[in-house]
């Protein structure tokens, strides 16, 4: 017999105020693993980290040369998830490019 089985969630949310008492920082996660006084802290860091990764990332996406929208290519069955392959692959040949041809490294600097 198949049995149902429950996914048990913890709750975290973190809200940080400056002197003036605004808002400077908010943020909630979900997550499985158990929050305590001890650990919350911690949990709140490495969401902080996380989310500041994707925002960096997503930007970079956005604004430096691969023009990845949100709502890239919609409008046809799955033309959406092939250009955004097509621009990560991108994205990956760049990298691999950077780190490994001086030529390639030279002609994308950009000084200032």
């Amino acid at each position: 017999e198949d049995e149902e089985q429950a996914l048990s969630v913890n709750w975290l949310e973190i809200s940080i105020w400056n002197e003036e008492k605004k808002r400077t920082f908010y943020n909630r996660w979900i997550t499985d693993k158990e929050i305590t006084a001890e650990n919350a802290k911690a949990l709140a860091d490495c969401g902080r980290a996380r989310w500041k990764i994707e925002n960096e990332h997503n930007n970079m996406l956005k604004n430096h040369g691969f023009n990845l929208e949100h709502n890239f290519g919609q409008g046809y069955a799955h033309a959406s998830e092939n250009f955004y392959v097509l621009n990560l692959l991108a994205f990956l040949f760049h990298a691999v490019l950077y780190l490994g041809d001086e030529v390639y490294r030279r002609s994308r600097y950009r000084p200032g």
